[in-house]
């Protein structure tokens, strides 16, 4: 009958948790007996897991494990014996510390071990407690010796085949997140993608990356997938602490099914996280033969953590060691690059006294408005720089024009209005601004078309344009200027307001009265009526720019 089992199980591809419980519900049917257990022995350790348990302890047990030659199930691993307990409570062997743990009162035991073809034993079939007196005798130690007899080959060959698939699987799952890993260069979604593949390859509810602080100090959870793992960022351990700064301090790794009975588990991080943490695999982090964070998986969803696990996130931690040293040396590369952005305006603003650290306050109001308009990440980056270097074409015009302490005649304003056009040309070489330039050339235009240099109008006007005009122009009004003091924020926001819909994108000034409002542009916070929605679209996905002055032909 247990025969009948492993062979349904082959034809349908079930897999060895599932297998191994219907045979053991069989045997505790058969045999009559209150409990049973499979034990599964690490090829590398020795150790025992219960990966399969039947009877009141099972919630307690499964998942949980015996470290190599203890107990009984221990014995009979390591020995290669059968054994047939009448009275646990007197043999030596017994585990009566597990036994009270659980609750579960054992008095007889027959244990068998499950060996493949070339003698190594897989694991252990324990039945406890026959319910017919006297108990278990030799007969039933026979016939469960006859019954397991080829069960070991059978068991083997389904292991080694389900093993093979899913070592197929992961080897595809792992390239598919090279690949996906690979493929960006953000830093933080390195991190959170590879925990993403770690809870996938492993079959895990939950995940982390923990690296050591800047001064080695403190071990942080960069990043935290799971339940409650938000309440892991503002948990730190010391090197050396728990399982994971056991891992970190000694760059190895380790497989533990039941964290309860390992002196390693620190049980500060459940309580204060509020989880709840059975079995975890913790692999160290490598960066240049340093051991620089660890990658955990907690909390096995079906069975037990393996050797095969441990590999799964080795190889993880080599693809991403690689990936966060790509993506670290990008994040270094691009702020040089902002600094050197920064630096540019910095040269234009040392021209013009009166205007210094207008491009830095510009690049503020833009980022909070951009941020409130829902842009993403990368369309953030591009409207920084836009911002940092919308006058840049200022380094091309006239310094008697740029330092005129009144209003420009005709002459003048018409070079001053090619300064546009002149930074657009300025940045053409560079590869790396091209998707920045158009809202450098456009963020003088006017939504009603009337502004400079090409009268765009609505939505043609790059949206990055459309929020610069706004911030551009605040700070213009807001800032003193040899001519005259800078006006009160209040008269500013109520001009810009005004030319809502006309110069400016209605939905820009919206999102930019909501920043003054929550006091992210600088300015006493006034209470400001709704603007009227007639004043202009909200944008809608990335076109329109405002541009163009509110009066006179002064400059910003």
């Amino acid at each position: 009958d247990l025969h009948g089992v492993l062979a349904t199980a082959s034809a349908r591809g079930e897999k060895l948790p599932v297998v191994l419980r219907r045979l053991l519900r069989r045997a505790v049917r058969v045999f009559a007996t209150d409990a049973g257990t499979f034990f599964m022995v690490d090829p590398e350790s020795g150790d025992l897991s219960f990966a399969v348990v039947e009877g009141p302890a099972r919630g307690k047990l499964e998942g949980r494990t015996l470290p190599a030659g203890e107990g009984i199930a221990g014995w009979v691993a390591r020995h290669g014996r059968a054994q047939l307990v009448r009275d646990a409570r007197r043999d030596p062997r017994w585990k009566s510390t597990l036994a009270r743990e659980v609750g579960f009162a054992t008095r007889d035991i027959l244990a068998v071990p499950i060996r493949a073809g070339r003698g190594q034993v897989l694991g252990v079939l324990e039945l406890l407690n026959k319910r017919t007196h006297p108990g278990f005798d030799e007969k039933d130690l026979r016939q469960l010796q006859a019954l397991t007899a080829s069960l070991g080959a059978m068991v083997e060959n389904l292991r080694l085949w389900q093993q093979a698939r899913r070592s197929n699987a992961r080897l595809q799952l792992l390239n598919q997140v090279g690949q996906l890993i690979n493929s960006t260069l953000d830093a933080a979604e390195v991190r959170r993608r590879t925990i993403e593949a770690a809870k996938q390859l492993v079959d895990a509810e939950a995940g982390s990356l923990i690296l050591l602080g800047p001064r080695r100090e403190r071990l942080y959870f960069e990043v935290a997938l799971g339940k409650r793992a938000e309440r892991l960022k503002s948990i730190s351990l010391k090197p050396g602490e728990g399982l994971a700064g056991w891992v970190v301090s000694h760059g190895r790794s380790v497989v533990v099914n039941d964290v309860r009975a390992d002196p390693r588990w620190s049980r500060r991080v459940d309580r204060r996280s509020g989880a709840t943490t059975r079995n975890l695999v913790c692999v160290p982090v490598r960066n240049r033969g340093r051991t620089v964070g660890a990658i955990q998986a907690l909390n096995k969803r079906q069975g037990h953590f393996d050797s095969d696990d441990r590999r799964a996130l080795e190889l993880l931690a080599g693809q991403v060691a690689v990936a966060m040293e790509n993506a670290g040396l990008y994040d270094r590369l691009q702020q040089t690059f902002l600094e050197s952005c920064q630096a540019l305006a910095s040269a234009i603003e040392l021209r013009d006294a009166y205007t210094g650290g207008h491009s830095r306050r510009v690049t503020r109001y833009s980022l909070q408005v951009g941020r409130l308009l829902g842009m993403d990440e990368q369309q953030l980056e591009n409207l920084r720089i836009t911002a940092i270097l919308h006058d840049i074409g200022k380094l091309g015009v006239d310094d008697r024009v740029l330092r005129k302490p009144g209003k420009l005649d005709a002459e003048e304003f018409a070079q001053m209005m090619r300064h546009p056009q002149l930074g657009e040309s300025m940045l053409a070489a560079v590869e790396q601004l091209a998707a920045i330039r158009p809202g450098i050339r456009a963020h003088h235009e006017r939504v009603d078309g009337r502004g400079y240099p090409d009268g765009l109008r609505g939505q043609r006007i790059p949206l990055a344009a459309r929020i610069i005009a706004v911030a551009d122009t605040y700070d213009a009004m807001t800032s003193d200027r040899p001519y005259r003091r800078g006006l009160p924020a209040r008269v500013a926001i109520n001009e810009i307001r005004r030319c809502a819909g006309s110069q400016f994108d209605g939905g820009v000034v919206r999102a930019f009265l909501d920043a003054y409002r929550a006091g992210e542009v600088t300015g006493r916070r006034e209470r400001l009526p709704p603007l009227r929605r007639g004043g202009g679209r909200a944008p809608a996905g990335g076109s329109l720019g405002a541009g163009g002055r509110s009066r006179g032909r002064h400059r910003r």
